[in-house]
């Protein structure tokens, strides 16, 4: 009995070491490069109001979608680090409203 329960102990382990989850990479950091293309597209479509609010940080914003989409959260479940949650959503599906084109180069 005893070598049969080394045998399932040993298995056990080997399926524990197996399945372990590696943690994501941050992939949803935008580059550099990347993001001095995307900032020309999105003040082409929606120039600064000269009154309000100021705006929030754009690049904040759009690493907040696209950790959104990476992990699929929920909006609300956003970290503070990417801003408010309801803004994210907010900028999030106000493109829907504008033809943005993957034409673009």
């Amino acid at each position: 009995m005893g070598d049969k329960k080394k045998v399932q102990e040993k298995r056990w382990k080997r399926s524990r070491q197996a399945y372990k989850v590696k943690p994501l990479e941050i992939i949803w950091e935008i580059p550099d490069a990347l993001w001095e293309r995307v900032d020309q597209i999105i003040l082409e479509y929606f120039p600064p109001a000269w009154t309000g609010r100021p705006r929030e940080d754009w690049r904040q914003v759009l690493n907040g979608i696209i950790y959104q989409f990476r992990t699929g959260c929920q909006w609300n479940h956003l970290p503070e680090e990417f801003g408010d949650d309801s803004t994210v959503h907010r900028w999030f599906t106000k493109p829907d409203n504008v033809d943005i084109t993957c034409s673009r180069t």
